[in-house]
């Protein structure tokens, strides 16, 4: 049988009680005391729980805040792109401005950032500046060979 409404309510501010708490540094044994739950493993569970919702809800606001900065980067583009696309220079670079955040935002650049590290780091090895490659950029630098 689900919790009632009532139950939810007091569970949700205990969480929130409890990850205040330990984020303020109270110890696990008064946390335990304070809030009256049955052991440190069900206030670490509760602990746990909230700070994945905190993390999902965090996730959830970055990827507004990232939707909206797109849409404004759609606007920009919008108003650079006729003079743009007539070659007016300002304009082009203007355009390329904004295209190269928009690939920054959406960490589409990662790739290669990942590739530049994994070359870096063969050549230091070449080199014998470096200890060798990690399995990251061992496997980067296998998918371009």
């Amino acid at each position: 049988m689900p919790a009632s409404r009532a139950q939810r309510a007091f569970t949700a501010q205990r969480r929130a009680r409890c990850l205040q708490m330990r984020l303020a540094g109270v110890g696990w044994d008064q946390i335990v005391d304070l809030l009256e739950y049955s052991n440190k493993g069900a206030a670490c569970k509760d602990f746990t729980r909230a700070m994945d919702a905190a993390r999902a809800a965090q996730q959830e606001t970055a990827e507004e805040l990232r939707a909206l900065e797109l849409l404004r980067y759609d606007r920009l583009t919008a108003a650079v792109w006729p003079s743009a696309s007539k070659g007016e220079v300002k304009s082009v670079r203007a355009a390329l401005d904004i295209s190269r955040e928009r690939v920054r935002l959406l960490g589409l650049d990662a790739a290669q950032r990942s590739l530049d590290n994994a070359v870096d780091a063969w050549i230091d090895h070449l080199a014998g500046a470096g200890e060798g490659l990690s399995d990251d950029d061992a496997a980067a630098l296998a998918a371009v060979v």
